[in-house]
Formats: structure tokens, sequence, C-alpha cells
């Protein structure tokens, strides 16, 4: 077993990001606009991106009702929505490396969101700055002093700012012992949600997203950094929890890692979720020295393989078509990246 390092948490953290809502004032929540307002604010608010940012403005997509817009160099093909707006985006930002997206008339006029890879939620922030900035610049945000930015959502009402971590908790969740870091976070004004539930609605997933709910009284700045410190008190809390696991039996959690990188490499048929447990395998494996391999490629691959960026990819396949090319790709990815240690 190898002893992790104190300062590098992406054993257990794999990204975090930030959301940030707006709404310009003068109008009414995106629920009672007319359409004569909302197509106002988007002429507004494609200028001002337009005029600070200079062809920053990236793919155009629209979902829904939902007008999205990709920031320049920052963006690949992938989005980040905090927990409670669209949950199947989590799992996009796995191994990511600094994405910003704006988003138009979803629930708020503007939501501006970016995450990094490691646990420097600042950063992330950082990344939505400009892009906050320029759309101030046309016209002034709905603000009042004694509450904060005003959003739809009252309990975000404040610096209307929600900061998202994605956690690996192998070690807590294989110890059924999730709870700790439920009381620990709970205490800093944070929540934790499984990334994934199984087929009949049950937690089986060892991947967590933990997020802030603190946005009144707090500014922006300090919201950041108290979840960032909440963020590595957890980490600890599962690196303890995971060598207490692996302890109480070597030669199981062995078996373990050497059974899913097995199954991954030669499997026919793949399925995300399953992927999902067996990358979770690995994932352990890799932070306890079992296997050789970068955590940063298999998170990366990890996100590649979800079934949107499959479909954006290869187009309209079929169910079964995905399944053979998730197994064809997983395959190859470990047989180039993964080995296994023998200590």
């Amino acid at each position: 077993m190898i002893k992790p390092d104190e300062n590098d948490l992406s054993d257990v953290v794999l990204a975090c990001g930030v959301n940030v809502k707006r709404n310009y004032a003068g109008y009414a929540f995106t629920q009672k606009l007319t359409e004569e307002h909302k197509t106002e604010i988007r002429q507004r608010a494609y200028a001002a991106l337009e005029s600070e940012l200079p062809g920053a403005l990236g793919e155009r997509r629209v979902l829904d009702e939902d007008a999205s817009y990709s920031l320049g160099d920052l963006i690949e093909k992938a989005a980040f929505s905090a927990p409670g707006e669209a949950r199947g985006d989590e799992s996009a930002a796995i191994g990511t490396s600094g994405r910003v997206r704006v988003t138009l008339m979803r629930g708020d006029h503007i939501n501006v969101s970016a995450y990094v890879s490691g646990c420097d939620a600042r950063s992330a922030y950082a990344l939505c700055r400009p892009a906050e900035s320029a759309l101030a610049s046309a016209g002034g945000f709905a603000f009042d002093k004694n509450r904060g930015y005003l959003v739809s959502e009252i309990r975000r009402t404040g610096n209307a700012l929600t900061a998202v971590f994605l956690l690996h908790l192998y070690g807590l969740k294989r110890l059924e012992r999730i709870n700790e870091c439920e009381k620990l976070l709970g205490g800093r004004h944070m929540a934790l949600a499984p990334l994934f539930a199984d087929d009949d609605g049950s937690d089986g997933c060892e991947f967590f997203c933990a997020y802030t709910q603190q946005q009144l009284g707090i500014s922006e700045q300090d919201a950041l950094a108290q979840a960032n410190e909440a963020i590595a008190e957890a980490a600890l809390l599962e690196r303890s929890a995971r060598c207490e696991h692996i302890d109480d039996d070597t030669d199981a959690f062995a078996d373990d890692v050497m059974r899913s990188l097995g199954i991954l490499t030669h499997a026919r048929l793949l399925g995300y979720e399953e992927l999902a447990e067996m990358y979770s395998d690995l994932r352990a494996g890799l932070a306890d020295g079992f296997l050789a391999g970068d955590y940063k490629a298999l998170d990366a691959f990890m996100a590649d393989m979800s079934p949107e960026r499959l479909h954006a990819a290869y187009g309209d396949i079929s169910k079964r078509d995905e399944e053979i090319i998730r197994a064809d790709e997983t395959g190859r990815m470990l047989t180039e990246s993964i080995r296994p240690k023998y200590i």
C-alpha cells in the first residue's frame, strides 16, 4: 500500500465545479417572463458576450427552451450542472480540466458554470468570472443589499453560487459509513448525493457529489474556501476508511481489483453503470498501489464512455451498439494504460 500525498487529493476528489445564477434587474423570473422579454434578455446576453469576450462564443446548442453557449478555448464538448438541475451531467465532469458554460433561461436568466479537475473550487469560480462580468455589462443584476443576488429559488438567494465536488468514497461505502461523511459535510453547510442509483432505486454507487447549501450571509470567496476545507477533511476521512477496508482483507481487495481489470479488459458488452462500478475498483487499486497507471487518463476515459459522449461521437446508435463500442474502447484503453503491480 502506498502513502497518499497530503497535498494531492486526486485519489478521492475527481473534479469540482461552480454554478453561478444571475437575473437581470427590471425583469420577472424566467417562469413569468413574456416571450418578448426572453428575446430581449437573450439579445442583451449575446451582445455582451460578443462585445466583452471577442471570439469567445463557441458552439450554440438549444436544448428544449434553453439557449446554451460554450465559451472559447476553455470549453471542450461537455457541460456542468449543479445537483437538482440536470443530475445526469455530473458524470461528464470526470477528468475534465477547465470548462465554462453559459446557459440562458434555465430556472434563472443566466447560469454560468465551470469545472476543473482537482479540488480547488476557487479555480473553477475564477473561470466563471470573465463571463459573469461580461454579462453584467449588459445591465445590472437583480440585487438586494440585505439579501444579496435575487434568484428564483429562495434558498439560493445570497451569493447565488453552488460549488460541487465529485468524490470517490470507496472505503466509506464499502464499510457502510457514508453517514460519517454526510455528518462532516452537513456541519459545513454541504450535502452529499450519490452520482448513480441502482436499477431498483437503491444506492449502490461509490461516486458522490458534495455540494454547498449556504448562500445567504457569506461571500463567494468565503463560501468556496469553506467548501475546500470541508472536502479536504472528507478526503482524509475516506483515506482512513479505505485503508481500514483493505487491511481487513487485503487478498479480497486485490481480488476485486484484478477481477474488475480482467472483466473490463475482455468484456464484449458493457453498460455505463457496470463500467462505473468496476472503474471504482480500478481507482482504488491505483490509489493504493495495486495497479500502475494515471488517474487523469482513466477519469477522462470514463467521461468519454458516458452515453451522451458516445452518441455525440457515433451518432444515433442503438443501446446494444453503445455497449459494444464501450466494451471495445475500454479493453483497448486498459490494455495500453493500466497494469498490475505485484506488491
